[in-house]
């Protein structure tokens, strides 16, 4: 039996490649920077979030479905990694997904950190708070449809999957500020130390790492983007992210504001 080897006329994608054209990142650029007036973060919720304290049961369905949401990072970052080939986006998935893991410390993994943040701040609104599962009677249908068509998206292939990590990381930096100034109405039930060391879910992301992974994103998208039709298929991705992230804040908002006109 003879054995022919083609590989040279082959493109062999699982050879790192750096000599990769990066001609959209300026485009790629331009996108991402729509995310901050976008519904995705400029919405009724983060309004309400940041205008006072939340009563238990609306910060128990704030917090459930938000965890809720958070914990299925790292699958969604995963199913991306296998969908792209490109091996330089893989390491950079690869770093994203150590920080979600907490470099490998389990007391540092990233849902690990917003659990202890929940649970402090549930107990400092009601000192019966409990969160040991989640109360699956609290997820809305609209966190549920967030959850399985991002998933999708980046099953859907490299492109698909760029454009919704990219809309993942540059909404996420804001996301946490936001959050952040919100957690900061409930500063008067702390002691001084316990606010801040509580807030390390906060410090965690407003480090080195998100806007470590915001740059990554789009050095992803510019490497798997070559042509027009490219760039759209990856904007189309970015944008349905978007949308569904704007749904399931809405979701929530609605969620708290029904409750509050059904208690009146």
């Amino acid at each position: 039996m003879s054995y022919n080897d083609n590989s040279q006329s082959k493109n062999l994608s699982f050879i790192p490649n750096d000599n990769v054209s990066l001609r959209y990142e300026s485009r790629i650029r331009e996108l991402a920077n729509t995310v901050f007036i976008h519904q995705a973060l400029k919405n009724s919720f983060y309004e309400l979030w940041v205008s006072r304290p939340f009563t238990e049961i609306e910060f128990r369905k704030f917090s459930h479905n938000y965890f809720y949401r958070v914990h299925a990072t790292t699958r969604r970052l995963s199913v991306a990694l296998v969908s792209i080939d490109d091996w330089n986006s893989k390491i950079q998935l690869l770093h994203n997904l150590s920080d979600e893991l907490g470099a490998g410390f389990s007391e540092n993994v990233h849902v690990r950190v917003l659990h202890r943040w929940i649970n402090s701040l549930g107990r400092k609104i009601d000192s019966s708070w409990r969160f040991d599962a989640i109360d699956e009677s609290m997820i809305l249908d609209t966190t549920k449809e967030f959850i399985a068509e991002t998933e999708s998206l980046c099953q859907k292939g490299a492109l698909s999957a760029c454009g919704a990590i990219l809309a993942q990381e540059w909404h996420g930096y804001t996301q946490i500020g936001l959050l952040y100034e919100g957690f900061r109405n409930y500063k008067p039930l702390y002691e001084f130390d316990d606010f801040h060391d509580v807030s390390e879910y906060f410090y965690v992301h407003l480090g080195r790492a998100e806007k470590e992974h915001k740059e990554q994103a789009v050095t992803m998208c510019a490497r798997n983007c070559n042509s027009e039709s490219d760039f759209l298929e990856m904007s189309d991705s970015f944008q349905r992210y978007l949308q569904l992230l704007a749904k399931f804040w809405d979701g929530i908002h609605l969620s708290i504001t029904d409750n509050q006109v059904r208690s009146t």
